[in-house]
């Protein structure tokens, strides 16, 4: 039979290697990637339609640790959702989605300006064009 003072001693251990697990971990998933830090920042993006009648459509865009996401910017009264990756040399593939509209695009970032292509689909049909984005 184990002694009360052991069995203790023992649930104390295994909460303190789950705790110190979980702020290790913690603690890895916290940390930016390192090559995608230098695009880390707020964007003002504008996709330009070139075919189809999309028109101009401005987005606020934030980069964190990589990962891009919209932070502000409508389509025909929908608000845009934004995901995407920006990689180690800049190079970026993005998903948008505005109600039953959505678009995918491929560009690259740089210091201090993006830009790509874009196509997309919705109710009226298909449009694409161009984007480009500064860092504000």
């Amino acid at each position: 039979m184990i002694s009360r003072t052991a069995a203790a001693n023992r649930k104390i251990a295994t909460r303190l290697s789950a705790f110190a697990l979980a702020a290790g971990m913690g603690a890895l998933l916290a940390v930016p990637s390192a090559h995608a830090s230098r695009f880390d920042g707020s964007w003002d993006m504008l996709l330009q339609t070139t075919n189809g009648h999309c028109g101009k459509i401005k987005i606020d865009v934030a980069v964190t640790g990589g990962e891009i996401s919209a932070t502000g910017g409508r389509f025909v009264f929908h608000k845009i959702a934004l995901g995407g990756h920006v990689g180690p040399a800049g190079h970026v593939n993005i998903k948008g989605i505005a109600g039953p509209r959505t678009a995918w695009g491929t560009g690259r970032f740089g210091r201090e300006h993006a830009q790509g292509k874009w196509h997309g689909v919705g109710p009226s049909g298909k449009c694409n064009g161009v984007w480009a984005a500064e860092r504000v």
